[in-house]
């Protein structure tokens, strides 16, 4: 599996009739993609995507963006654009509120609390991960 990072410049929805959209970016290169897909662009946001070339009968071959690089932010509806580059968070803190609440075992009372808790493991899960010291490298220093 390929993979690119784009910047669409149009996104277009299938032809009547047709089974792919399809994106160009600032090159006027053309990248094919399945309609579930299409909703991860939006025009002038680079985008890191997965493609694999597909080659057709009468022997032309473009790339077809088969997904999204786990760890992009695809931009996936209005709301997410609007929260621009927060959007994963966001839907991270409101996803753990939300199913603590949805337990039954958490009152109106403690919502700030959740929120609290649930940014701290936003900050943990998103923190850069640190190498452990090589053996015999990690003694005190005598001065």
């Amino acid at each position: 599996m390929n993979t690119a990072t784009i910047t669409p410049k149009y996104v277009n929805q299938p032809k009547p009739g047709g089974k792919m959209g399809s994106i160009k970016d600032p090159a006027g290169e053309l990248w094919l993609v399945e309609p579930g897909l299409l909703g991860s662009f939006r025009v002038g946001a680079p985008i890191a995507v997965e493609w694999a070339p597909i080659k057709f009968t009468d022997g032309t071959e473009r790339k077809k963006i088969t997904g999204v690089v786990h760890g992009a932010a695809p931009q996936t509806n209005g709301r997410a654009s609007a929260m621009g580059n927060d959007a994963g968070r966001e839907i991270f803190i409101t996803g753990v509120v939300g199913r603590a609440m949805g337990s039954g075992k958490f009152a109106a009372a403690d919502i700030k609390e959740l929120v609290t808790n649930a940014i701290l493991g936003w900050g943990l899960v998103t923190a850069p991960k640190k190498a452990p010291p090589e053996a015999g490298l990690d003694d005190a220093i005598p001065f």
